[in-house]
C-alpha cells in the first residue's frame, strides 16, 4: 500500500509540473505576440514627421528615428515662425527643417514647392514658390528660409501652406506633400498650432495623430474634439481632446485606425462651443497617407503565434483535468 502511494505522489507532482510548464509556455507566447505588436507600431511611429508649433523655438510631439531603407523619405522635421504668429498683409520668413528618414539612401536634387488652398499666402515679391534645397545625406538635414506674404484681405485663425517636396531616390522621382499650419495672432478661443500625422501606415493597426493647440481664451472649454473624414475606424472619426483649460497650450498624441489599403486621402476638422455659446468648425488641413497591409512574415508569426498560445492553453486544461482525476482517484483509495 505505501508503495501504491507514493507511486500516485510521483503522478501528482508530474502533473503538476507539466501542468505549471504549459501555463509557463501560454504566457511566453502571449508576451511574445504582444511584443510583435508593439514592434510594428514602433515601426510605424517612426515613420511620422510632426509639423511642429509656431513658436519662436519650434517643438514637435515625436522625433521620427533613421529607418533601414533603401528609399529616401524626405520630411519636414520641423518648422517656426520667427514672429510668432502671422497678420493679414505681413510678410513673414518660415524656417523649415527637412530630414531624410532613411540612412541608407541619399536624396538629390530635393526641391520645394509651397502653395495654399486658401490662396491667402502667397510668395513675397521677388520670391519665387519654389525653394531648391540641394542633396540631403542619408539620415542628414537641411534648412529651408521660405519667405511668404499674407493677403491683406485675411481674416481668421490660420492659414494653411502646403509644401510639395519633389527629389530623386536612386536615379526615380519621388515626391512628399506636407501642410504646414501658421497661427493667427488674433481670433477664435481655441487655436492648433501643429498637426502631425504619419505619411505610411499599417491597415488595422494605429497610426500617430499629434497635435500642438491652445486654448486663448479666459474660460475653460470641455467639449473640444477632432472630426475626421476618410477611411478610419468609428473610433478614430471622432476623438474627443478633453477638458482644454483657460489661456493654456497642449502637445498630445492620439491614433487613428485606417480601415482600407492604398493612398487614402483624409480631412481634419476642430470643433468645440466658443464663450458666445456657438459651435465652432476649423478645417486643419487635407492629409495623404500610403496604407498598407500587414508583410506575410508578419502575419505569418502573427498566426503562429496564435496557434502556438491555443495550443498551450489546450495542454494546460488536459493537464489540469489529469491532475484532478489523479487526485481524486488517491483520495479515494486512501
Amino acid at each position: 500500500m505505501q508503495r501504491i502511494h507514493s507511486l500516485f505522489r510521483k503522478t501528482i507532482t508530474s502533473l503538476l509540473v507539466v501542468y505549471l510548464t504549459v501555463s509557463n509556455f501560454s504566457l511566453v507566447a502571449n508576451a511574445t505576440e504582444g511584443n510583435q505588436e508593439l514592434a510594428i507600431a514602433a515601426d510605424v511611429a517612426a515613420q511620422t514627421a510632426v509639423a511642429p508649433d509656431s513658436s519662436k523655438k519650434a517643438r514637435t510631439a515625436e522625433q521620427p528615428a533613421p529607418t533601414e531603407t533603401a528609399v529616401a523619405i524626405v520630411e519636414i522635421q520641423d518648422y517656426s515662425l520667427a514672429s510668432g504668429s502671422i497678420g493679414a498683409g505681413e510678410s513673414v520668413e518660415i524656417e523649415v527643417h527637412l530630414h531624410n528618414l532613411s540612412n541608407t539612401t541619399r536624396a538629390a536634387g530635393v526641391m520645394m514647392t509651397i502653395s495654399s488652398s486658401s490662396g491667402k499666402a502667397f510668395p513675397s515679391f521677388g520670391q519665387d514658390n519654389q525653394i531648391y534645397v540641394g542633396s540631403i545625406s542619408a539620415g542628414g538635414t537641411a534648412t529651408a528660409i521660405i519667405p511668404i506674404t499674407i493677403s491683406s484681405s485675411f481674416s481668421g485663425e490660420y492659414v494653411d501652406l502646403t509644401c510639395r517636396i519633389d527629389y530623386e531616390s536612386n536615379n526615380k522621382a519621388t515626391q512628399n506633400t506636407a501642410t504646414m499650419i501658421l497661427p493667427a495672432a488674433s481670433g477664435a478661443d481655441m487655436i492648433v498650432q501643429s498637426v502631425g500625422l504619419s505619411s505610411k501606415a499599417i491597415v488595422n493597426s494605429n497610426t500617430l495623430l499629434s497635435i500642438n493647440y491652445a486654448n486663448r481664451s479666459k474660460r475653460n472649454i470641455e467639449d473640444a474634439a477632432l472630426v475626421i473624414e476618410g477611411n478610419v475606424t468609428s473610433d478614430s472619426s471622432r476623438i474627443k481632446l478633453g477638458s482644454a483649460y483657460a489661456e493654456k497650450s497642449y502637445m498630445k498624441d492620439y491614433h487613428i485606425t485606417f480601415t482600407e489599403v492604398g493612398r487614402q486621402d483624409i480631412n481634419i476638422y476642430l470643433t468645440y462651443t466658443n464663450s458666445n455659446g456657438e459651435t465652432i468648425t476649423s478645417g486643419l488641413g487635407s492629409y495623404s497617407v500610403d496604407v498598407s497591409e500587414q508583410s506575410e512574415s508578419e502575419a505569418m508569426s502573427n498566426h503562429v503565434s496564435s496557434t502556438v498560445i491555443w495550443i498551450g492553453r489546450l495542454i494546460a486544461v488536459l493537464a489540469g483535468i489529469v491532475a484532478l482525476i489523479a487526485v481524486m482517484i488517491y483520495i479515494r483509495r486512501r
